[in-house]
């Protein structure tokens, strides 16, 4: 982790992670449920919309509630370029920009979107342990609940109550 945040920071790229993480911070979560949910309705997806609604506010509790049950010390093995207000682990930057942004990526068609979901959600959870403020292990658990999060709440949504067919959801029951 030192290695990660010091080579990082001195290749100058200390003041871009603190620019790229505030996609993941709490205040801007809201703006970026609100313009994918805004995106989803224009295109006419109501229920994906609701869907992407739902799996982001699960992301959020889950997250919070495992902050409070962990209550994990973060780390100070670097001067925090942040300044964290909640226990380590697991990442909220990192699990609920991964649901939002892999959940917004299924729900309109998966392909291309998805790699791009997940690729911005990798940097968020990346500039966490440049920023010194997660363990890898808090990002890598974020991640995977972000994950995981989105993934049962698409299959959840497409075998309940999204109909088949690339008008909800972008992806066929095929």
């Amino acid at each position: 982790m030192r290695a990660v945040a010091i080579s990082a920071r001195d290749a100058g790229l200390g003041p871009i992670a603190l620019a790229i993480t505030h996609l993941g911070d709490p205040g801007v979560r809201p703006v970026l449920i609100v313009a994918t949910g805004a995106v989803m309705l224009w295109r006419r997806r109501m229920k994906g919309e609701l869907v992407l609604l739902a799996g982001s506010l699960a992301s959020i509790l889950i997250t919070t509630l495992l902050k409070g049950q962990f209550a994990r010390v973060r780390p100070h093995i670097v001067p925090w370029l942040d300044l964290p207000s909640n226990a380590s682990f697991p990442s909220g930057h990192s699990s609920n920009t991964m649901a939002i942004l892999l959940l917004f990526a299924l729900l309109s068609g998966g392909g291309w979107r998805t790699w791009v979901a997940v690729g911005v959600a990798i940097l968020v959870g990346w500039t966490r342990i440049v920023l010194g403020v997660h363990w890898p292990s808090d990002v890598f658990a974020g991640w995977m609940l972000g994950a995981g999060v989105a993934l049962v709440t698409f299959g959840i949504a497409r075998y309940k109550m999204l109909p088949s067919g690339p008008d909800q959801t972008g992806v066929s029951r095929d």
